[in-house]
């Protein structure tokens, strides 16, 4: 297993997808290893999360959020179909019943998505119009590799949009 040092002055092993990252409502770093996808945290008891922990893990998810917003309100501007979902299947007892919202966009690279949860609905408050889709579409599956790739593509000048944008 390879390890590397961070600028935060820790020691990390291999599997770490991104070392740390700064909060800047807090003035500090938090070490996110797990923060790419809520699950792992949607399985820990509030209990054995450290208050201060918890804060720290709920601004990062914060920041993230306003910047999902903020893509929503662009794609909607686009013309691009964005909505929220439900996580599938809603017994899942792997995931905390407050991170069940999920929202979505369909890019003109592909459907990407986040699990949003129950208290930053209200940043999506402009999403919930956009459930003209008839049926609404569901989760393609993609892992959150492909999610990133997806938007990454967006600045590729040379990649194909495909679906209902493609030139």
């Amino acid at each position: 297993m390879t390890a590397f040092k961070c600028d935060c002055g820790n020691v990390h092993d291999n599997t770490v997808q991104m070392a740390c990252t700064p909060v800047a409502s807090l003035g500090d770093r938090v070490h996110v290893t797990w923060l790419a996808n809520p699950l792992p945290l949607a399985k820990m008891a509030d209990a054995d999360i450290p208050a201060q922990m918890e804060q720290k893990i709920n601004a990062v998810y914060d920041e993230r959020n306003r910047c999902v917003a903020g893509m929503t309100a662009m794609a909607i501007r686009l013309g691009w179909r964005t909505w929220l979902g439900r996580h599938e299947p809603l017994n899942d007892p792997t995931w905390d019943k407050e991170w069940l919202n999920v929202v979505f966009i369909e890019l003109p690279t592909g459907q990407v998505s986040w699990h949003i949860h129950d208290r930053d609905l209200p940043m999506f408050n402009h999403v919930i119009g956009q459930i003209f889709l008839d049926p609404i579409p569901t989760w393609d599956k993609h892992t959150t590799e492909e999610k990133y790739q997806r938007i990454a593509a967006l600045r590729d000048p040379l990649v194909k949009y495909r679906g209902p944008h493609s030139e």
